[in-house]
């Protein structure tokens, strides 16, 4: 095979690894010269079994008249069907592999599949609205397994908090210390330097015993969102930035644990602040409760 034709399948191996979720989000923490190596051998997996099935073809059928004379006229080089083959191989073993459910997420496959139905939609757009709940849900899963095996304790941590609703104890470099949710997964895409929290309350640490002591309480302002009832304004429109770089301390969060065991009299009025007998149901974002 000409060296120059190496480069379909080298390019096959790099468009596979960065759109199959398999290893999209591992590739996020690749460096340079082992992205480079990973392409080169899923690129000769591609081009192996290309170049096996173009010759496995014309031992049982021949050269269908159609390749022989149409394709050879134009492509005169050789083997450029088989690195073209090999980037059509990586382009649909990665739209079948995006779309594989394991036997638990089959489960909402057919979930989605049914409320379609019951909302009156075709038969192929139920398929459709199916296949995409199945895309999205293997790459929610992709993403998790990569951080899970990949990510330093900070950011499995942060992770782990978004995707179970759990709240997070947050203090900075500053000593500036927030307890809230974490708004969205995190991933181990090198850019994303900064992460959303939507807070619960926030205040600073002594910074001699560094002992937590709360100063606001956002519960007032979400019973107020609740009670207003407007669509426009929700909790997470209150959602602060904070960089991963400035985190020096960070853990789960429970607050009756904290209410019995830590926050002294005035640290109880502040977090319980605002709050009604009756606490309201959770919001639009499932992981603010503030009950």
């Amino acid at each position: 095979m000409p060296a120059n034709l190496l480069i379909l399948p080298l390019l096959a191996g790099f468009w596979f690894l960065h759109h199959c979720h398999r290893y999209r989000f591992r590739a996020l923490h690749w460096d340079g010269y082992r992205l480079l190596l990973e392409s080169a051998v899923h690129g000769f997996i591609f081009l192996s079994v290309a170049r096996g099935l173009i010759i496995g073809l014309k031992l049982i059928h021949g050269v269908p008249p159609l390749i022989d004379n149409y394709w050879r006229p134009i492509a005169r080089i050789d083997y450029l069907g088989s690195g073209i083959g090999s980037f059509l191989l990586a382009g649909t073993v990665s739209f079948l592999d995006n779309r594989s459910l394991t036997p638990f997420r089959s489960r909402d496959l057919f979930e989605s599949y049914r409320e379609s139905r019951a909302e009156r939609r075709g038969v192929w757009r139920s398929v459709l609205d199916a296949i995409a709940t199945a895309y999205s849900l293997n790459s929610e899963e992709s993403s998790a397994k990569a951080v899970e095996d990949f990510g330093n304790p900070l950011v499995r941590l942060l992770d782990s908090a978004a995707r179970g609703g759990t709240a997070v104890s947050i203090t900075l470099k500053n000593r500036k210390w927030y307890v809230g949710f974490v708004s969205e997964a995190i991933s181990l895409d090198p850019r994303q330097t900064h992460f959303r929290l939507t807070p619960l309350f926030s205040g600073f640490r002594n910074k001699d015993t560094l002992s937590a002591t709360p100063e606001l309480s956002y519960s007032a302002l979400y019973v107020g969102i609740q009670r207003m009832q407007a669509a426009s304004l929700q909790p997470k429109d209150f959602d602060i930035t904070i960089p991963i770089g400035d985190i020096e301390i960070a853990n789960y969060f429970r607050e009756d644990y904290y209410l019995r065991y830590f926050a002294n009299s005035d640290a109880k009025t502040i977090v319980q602040s605002g709050r009604d007998d009756d606490p309201p149901a959770e919001y639009e974002n499932p992981a603010i409760n503030i009950g």
